[in-house]
């Protein structure tokens, strides 16, 4: 019994290991503190560079509770979390991002909503 689909060189790992998420409050309150940000027509992102040196990109996400009830706020919280995944392989900044969705993510295009962290992801590199 296979736990999964592997990577392969036709077909790439796409995954969201634990290792790219920002995790601990004490990481969320660091990036407020030290970092800058970024508006989007869906989100705005806060970032900072990690002092621990190397490593790819980690991401979390704060989505508060006037965006809408927990449903709502999953949604949200998953599509997200999609378009981050699928632009993730292609950015391997050492950088820390908070993303915080607007309610109208649920109404973006889908290949709007990954073109739009594409960018942001190249404003974070460009920093």
């Amino acid at each position: 019994m296979t736990s999964g689909p592997s990577a392969t060189p036709d077909r790439p790992n796409f995954a969201f290991p634990k290792s790219s998420r920002l995790l601990r409050k004490a990481d969320f309150n660091r990036v407020y503190e030290s970092g800058s940000r970024v508006p989007s027509q869906w989100f705005s992102l806060v970032f900072a560079a990690r002092p621990d040196g190397p490593g790819g990109p980690r991401v979390g996400f704060s989505i508060p509770r006037a965006v809408g009830n927990a449903v709502v706020r999953n949604r949200i919280r998953r599509r997200m979390r999609e378009a981050i995944r699928l632009e993730l392989p292609g950015f391997q900044a050492p950088v820390d991002m908070v993303f915080h969705p607007r309610r109208n993510v649920l109404t973006a295009g889908f290949p709007a909503l990954r073109e739009e962290v594409r960018k942001v992801f190249r404003r974070c590199g460009n920093s």
